[in-house]
């Protein structure tokens, strides 16, 4: 198969996230990605799934899993850049809040990782399950396991699906936090956000607030 090779993310040095503990919190906390690669006739298909990630030498792993009906399974092992997507908050800032002309723009963080997969055995898949499960349940009042389910079970369920894990190779994350900003406009743009209440422009707004104590007035 020839190789394929997908785009990296534009991202202006002043926006550039390179802090790699920060990266991989917020990729926990957003682990509801988008898997992006290209099928056998080079047409780009994307998944939506859920990852949990693990540290190993220094070398982070995506892991995940999808429908055997997903064709983007078949040549995932064979491709050499497959892409994950991770949105965080994002939101509007209005012209309106600057103390001064201006156009308006968006504010947001995003991450994008790109690694190369490799397929699972059944094994691996169903500690794959177990580990998803017990990450998730563990926020829960009544939190179950895989285990109570019985293997059985869930061998069964997992016959219509495969598991799989990418090695990381790069990492790439934005934060565009109105960081070419002055503080008094930052006090204004965050005090704005904060008035809307809704949970993108409170998220940004507090993302924001570290950068405040950096610049001059």
């Amino acid at each position: 198969m020839e190789d394929y090779i997908l785009n990296t993310m534009y991202i202006p040095k002043l926006y550039r996230n390179e802090d790699r503990n920060k990266i991989i919190q917020f990729i926990k906390e957003n682990s509801f990605g988008t898997l992006i690669s290209f099928n056998q006739t080079q047409k780009i298909i994307a998944t939506h799934i859920p990852f949990l990630f693990e540290e190993r030498d220094d070398k982070l792993f995506a892991i995940s899993h999808m429908s055997k009906a997903n064709e983007q399974w078949k040549n995932l092992a064979s491709i050499p850049d497959i892409l994950i997507i991770f949105q965080g908050p994002h939101t509007y800032i209005s012209s309106s809040w600057y103390n001064h002309k201006n156009v308006p723009t968006w504010d947001y963080i995003s991450v994008h990782l790109y690694g190369k997969a490799r397929l699972y055995s059944q094994d691996e898949a169903y500690q794959h399950l177990s580990n998803l499960v017990q990450f998730h349940e563990s926020k829960e009042h009544n939190p179950i396991s895989v285990d109570e389910l019985g293997r059985e079970y869930v061998e069964q369920e997992m016959k219509g699906m495969i598991a799989f894990e990418i090695d990381i190779h790069e990492i790439q994350a934005v934060e565009k936090l109105s960081q070419n900003r002055d503080k008094e406009n930052l006090d204004l743009i965050t005090g704005k956000l904060m008035e809307r209440k809704d949970a993108n422009s409170v998220a940004i707004a507090n993302a924001i607030c570290p950068f405040k104590l950096n610049v001059e007035k």
